[in-house]
Formats: structure tokens, C-alpha cells, sequence
């Protein structure tokens, strides 16, 4: 029984139009919320009067349904296989000016959490990310193991475009909790095998993540889907590297590097470069460090990699006090943030700001870096929560305010604490 209820009641839940409201001079609400759920099929002429009310649009269609639903998921298939961002943003475009009415409440639920997924994918914020979610998590109740599959997953990639890990974690685990029940396709697998490993190694967890990456790799070489091998090499590199083995991460990214030039495929080179880089950093090797950052920013698009670039320079320079680069590059880079600000971004700006209060000596030092401790606060990042509150507390004992320094120095313990997750004198 088709009666495009699940239409309907999309439309709605996206517009925040209530099902009094909706039915008002049409129909009674509690028969709207039978239409709703496709339990009976109204006459064409409140289903008019109810399109015309939501600006459905009602267009006759070339293709079946089954031809366009089996057409949009080879557009997802391809874009997580290939990861071709701007083929796949025109085809997103085309799609969505198309507003095809799926009859079938399962096609029209699928084809909705696949647009959300190349929504996320095409990093657009023109799509409204942020709305779309709301909207799908208020139907959730009626998925099939596999929609909840891609909502769980694409919730993931959402909260980690936004930095919160603790979030992405969460609902990556509820996707690939569903796995064994559904009939995925290799790609599908792969991709998940990917963001698995990425997400496992910045929460630490190296040898899951080594698994799950050896699983993605293993596909995309044996398709010949070089992109994705690069990004795969790149994870990998970043576990060995955080497995403290330099050497072997150095490898990998050679690797990295020699396939993007043998098959001209430019995308992640200024990241391997900035990776390139990190492992000198290991090595102290700060004037080779430096090049490497250097090179990345010179081809880089990207600007979060520019900035991550700029951000790291300061750091090496830091290191050896060299006032004028650290200031010099805290400033390039925060007027390059000012010119182009995105919410993933905002933890380079506090740390920018921080290195500039600092090094001028600024009297809004303790403001700015109460700042920087209340994002990363925010978003669950005690490591960095403890690096500035230790900064506070040597910037005062400096300044001989002991009593400041000490209440600043427990404050940095605690949550250097919550970051190693100890409970007791023991766990030291």
C-alpha cells in the first residue's frame, strides 16, 4: 500500500510544521497521522492539498524507482570508493535538483541516508548537515538494520568533522555493532574498515586499528583504488608512529609519497608531507621538520592543512625560542584563520592566540589561555587542558604568584589525570 505518507511526514519533521498545523483546513490531524503511516491511501486531492502545503512538487518521472534508487547508490558506491569530491558533488547536485518521490517508505529511508552521507561527504555546508541529521533522527524508530547502519555511520562522520571524537567514537561502534546482520557490500566494508582504523588510532587503540586497516587496504590495492591506498598508508604510518617506530612510519609514507607521483594522484601529497615532517619532529631533526612543513603548505588546498602547518612551525621554533618565527608564524596564521574561520579550525585559533599573548607578553595572557582551556574543555580534549593549565601555572610561578602557580599546577594534574584515565595513586 503506497500512499507516500513517509513523504509527507519527512517534509514535515524537516520544515517543524506540527500535524495539527499540516492538516489544518484539509484534513483532521489524526487522519494526516494515518496517512503518515501509510495506513490508508487518501484521495488525490488531500495528498494535492497536503504537497501544495509542504511545496512537494509532484513531477512525473523518466526512470522507475528501482532504476533511480539502484542509480543513487552507485553515486555513493563510487564515492566511497573513489573519493572523487568534486564528480561527486555535481552528481549530488543533479540528484537533489531531481526531489524524486520514492512510493516505497524503505527506498525513500535508504535514499534519504545515502543523500546524508554524500551530503557529509562533499564537506558542503551549504547542505545543512546539521538540519538533515535532526530531521532523520526523529524517524529512526522505522530503519532496517542496514538504514541504521548509514545513519549510525554517518552521524560519525559528522560529530568527527566537528572534532568531537567521544561522539564519533560512540556512534561508529553502534554502526559496525550491526555488521554481522546485514549483507554489506565489499566497498561498504572497506570504507568502514578505514574510519574504523582512523578513529581506533586517535583513541589509542593501535592494534584494533592496525586490523582494521590491514582490512581496507587489502581491498583498495586489490582494486587498483590508489586514493584510497594512499590514505590507507598514511593511517598506517600514523599508528607506527604512534607505536613510537619512526622508522617504519617514515616507510610507509614513502610509500605514500612514490604512489601519488607514479599515479599522479596530488590529493594527499601536502599530508604526506606534513607526516613527513612529524617523524623528523620525533627525531629532533627540526630544520628537516620544518622543510617538510614547508613543502605541504606550498601545494596544500586545504586550509586546515596550511594552518596545521603554520601551527607546527610555531611549535618547532618554540622549541628552540625563537621569538620572532614564533610570533611571525602565529600571526600569519591566525590572520589566515580570521580571513576564512570554520568551526574545525577554532582549536588552532586558541592555540595561535595563546603562542601570541605569551610571546608578547600580552596583560590578556590569562584571559586568552582561560579561553583556549574552556574550548578544549568543551570539546573533551584534556590533553590540551592540561598543557595550558600547566602554562598558566609556570607562567606564574615565573612571576614568582606561587600561590596562583600551585592552584593552576592541580588543576593541570587533575586533568592530566582524566587523560591517562587515573583513579588512584596506584595507577602511577
Amino acid at each position: 500500500m503506497n500512499t507516500f505518507g513517509h513523504v509527507i511526514k519527512f517534509e514535515r519533521i524537516r520544515q517543524n510544521i506540527k500535524q495539527v498545523k499540516l492538516a489544518d483546513g484539509i484534513c483532521t490531524p489524526s487522519y494526516l497521522s494515518k496517512i503518515e503511516s501509510n495506513s490508508i491511501v487518501p484521495s488525490e486531492e488531500i495528498l494535492g492539498l497536503l504537497f501544495e502545503r509542504l511545496s512537494i512538487k509532484a513531477v512525473q518521472q523518466d526512470i522507475s524507482e528501482v532504476e533511480y534508487f539502484q542509480y543513487v547508490k552507485n553515486v555513493y558506491f563510487e564515492a566511497i570508493a573513489k573519493k572523487n569530491t568534486p564528480e561527486i558533488s555535481l552528481k549530488l547536485n543533479d540528484i537533489l535538483k531531481t526531489s524524486y518521490l520514492f512510493e516505497n517508505s524503505s527506498y525513500f529511508y535508504t535514499y534519504q541516508l545515502l543523500i546524508m552521507r554524500l551530503k557529509l561527504f562533499v564537506h558542503n555546508i551549504k547542505h545543512d548537515s546539521t538540519d538533515y541529521i535532526t530531521t532523520i533522527s526523529k524517524i529512526v524508530l522505522e530503519f532496517d538494520n542496514y538504514q541504521l547502519f548509514l545513519f549510525h555511520n554517518s552521524v560519525g562522520y559528522y560529530h568527527l568533522a566537528k572534532n568531537d571524537l567521544v561522539s564519533s567514537t560512540v556512534s561508529f561502534e553502534k554502526g559496525t555493532a550491526l555488521i554481522s546482520s546485514i549483507d554489506l557490500d565489499e566497498r561498504e566494508i572497506a570504507d568502514i574498515s578505514y574510519i574504523l582504523s582512523s578513529v581506533l588510532l586517535l583513541n589509542k587503540r593501535l592494534i584494533a586499528a592496525l586490523e582494521y586497516n590491514t582490512k581496507a587496504l587489502y581491498y583498495f590495492n586489490k582494486e587498483l583504488l590508489y586514493f584510497r591506498s594512499i590514505e590507507c598508508y598514511i593511517i598506517r604510518a600514523l599508528i607506527y608512529k604512534n607505536a613510537m617506530n619512526p622508522e617504519k612510519a617514515y616507510e610507509y609514507l614513502k610509500l605514500a609519497e612514490t604512489i601519488s607521483k607514479k599515479h599522479n594522484s596530488y590529493e594527499n601529497l601536502s599530508l604526506i608531507y606534513i607526516n613527513l615532517a612529524n617523524t623528523f619532529v620525533v627525531k629532533k631533526n627540526v630544520k628537516k621538520s620544518i622543510e617538510y612543513y614547508k613543502k605541504s603548505m606550498q601545494i596544500a588546498h586545504d586550509s586546515r592543512v596550511v594552518l596545521t602547518c603554520i601551527y607546527s612551525i610555531v611549535l618547532e621554533n618554540s622549541k628552540l625560542n625563537e621569538t620572532n618565527e614564533v610570533l611571525y608564524w602565529s600571526k600569519k596564521g591566525l590572520a589566515l584563520y580570521k580571513n576564512d574561520p570554520a568551526d574545525n579550525l577554532t582549536h588552532l585559533y586558541h592555540h595561535l592566540t595563546c603562542f601570541i599573548s605569551l610571546n608578547e607578553k600580552s596583560v590578556s595572557f590569562e584571559e586568552d589561555v582561560k579561553n583556549a582551556i574552556n574550548y578544549f574543555l568543551h570539546m573533551k580534549d584534556y590533553r590540551h587542558t592540561h598543557r595550558y593549565y600547566l602554562l598558566l601555572s609556570n607562567f606564574f610561578h615565573s612571576e614568582k604568584k606561587y600561590k596562583t602557580s600551585v592552584k593552576y599546577y592541580k588543576l593541570a594534574n587533575k586533568y592530566l589525570a582524566i587523560k591517562e584515565k587515573w583513579q588512584f595513586i596506584e595507577d602511577l
